[in-house]
């Protein structure tokens, strides 16, 4: 399909176990998946999900210590660290920095608990992407709503809502100059 980036994910450890007793059938088995990637010039996106063994940021930095390969990468998720009671930033980002290959635009606030617009939850979105830019990220961002709590919207005005939301963190924090859509032009959609 002509991709360079694979999104993927570590492995789910037994419920109600220490992750970490798994910790070595996660890196041979994360070895062999990187190994693919590598003979077809991929690149393995590891995304922080919640559940698997790298949820938190201290799991994903032992694969990036444990794994030593250009093909491994992060699929950072902001959001889905709020989840996992981590601070996006400073905290993960600090420590994942060198590993970033893109950002899901995801945030999210613990009070109430669910994923919100960029810039509306806990994950300081402005100040996280103004130190990439300022570290040289000139990577993607991948924008990841889930926004179903926005009953009164269809899809395409939930989306609408995630990527103005996004224009805004990046105007306020790097001066961009992105317009707004207004939802209204999407009221229809999948309506029909």
């Amino acid at each position: 399909m002509g991709t360079k980036y694979i999104r993927a994910f570590s492995f789910y450890p037994p419920a109600n176990s220490d992750p970490m007793l798994f910790a070595d059938e996660v890196i041979r088995r994360m070895k062999e998946l990187i190994k693919i990637a590598e003979d077809n010039s991929l690149i393995y996106a590891l995304e922080n999900e919640s559940r698997v063994f790298a949820d938190i940021p201290s799991r994903c930095r032992y694969i990036f210590d444990n794994i030593e390969s250009s093909s491994l990468k992060m699929a950072f998720d902001p959001g889905n660290f709020i989840m996992n009671n981590a601070k996006p930033f400073p905290d993960c980002y600090d420590l994942l920095k060198k590993n970033i290959a893109y950002f899901h635009v995801k945030d999210a606030s613990t009070e109430p608990r669910r994923f919100v617009p960029s810039g509306e939850g806990e994950s300081e979105m402005g100040k996280l992407l103004t130190a990439a830019y300022n570290d040289g990220f000139d990577g993607v961002l991948s924008l990841e709503p889930h926004l179903k709590y926005l009953e009164g919207l269809n899809d395409a005005q939930r989306f609408t809502t995630a990527a103005n939301a996004l224009k805004k963190t990046l105007n306020s924090s790097l001066g961009a100059g992105f317009s707004i859509s207004e939802l209204a032009e999407f009221a229809n959609y999948g309506q029909e």
